[in-house]
């Protein structure tokens, strides 16, 4: 009696189990697109595309050609002249070796509220992306 119950109690587990809905079957995941969420652009920085001009003495001096977002409370930039950025110390062999005419996407960032003076950089370039 024991193993006539015990025998019936395992094969209603093993019915159980087998009728559970399995999420990750093939079929379920056939036709399903992945969505990508973009991350975020920090607050006080825009992602560009430049045209390098110059870079002399950690400043680079490049042409805004395409405004690919910006983050909250950023100022717009200015795409009608050359505009110099001051190049962050870890991207500054990469820009150094630039040459003139090169289109590349970057990351740049607002620094503090500057004098009226229009030679000192507002940005400061802080990442090239891929």
């Amino acid at each position: 009696m024991k193993a006539k119950l015990l025998f019936m109690l395992v094969a209603l587990c093993v019915l159980i189990s087998s009728c559970a809905s399995n999420k990750n079957s093939k079929s379920d995941v056939i036709g399903e697109e992945k969505i990508q969420i973009p991350v975020p652009i920090s607050v006080g920085t825009a992602n560009v595309q430049l045209e390098f001009v110059s870079y002399e003495n950690d400043i680079l001096t490049a042409q805004v050609v395409e405004i690919l977002g910006y983050g909250a409370t950023t100022t717009p930039l200015n795409m009608d002249s050359n505009m110099p950025f001051y190049v962050h110390e870890n991207i500054i062999e990469v820009v150094s070796k630039m040459e003139e005419g090169t289109h590349f996407n970057a990351t740049v960032a607002l620094l503090g509220e500057q004098m009226n003076n229009n030679t000192t950089p507002k940005w400061r370039l802080t990442k090239i992306m891929d």
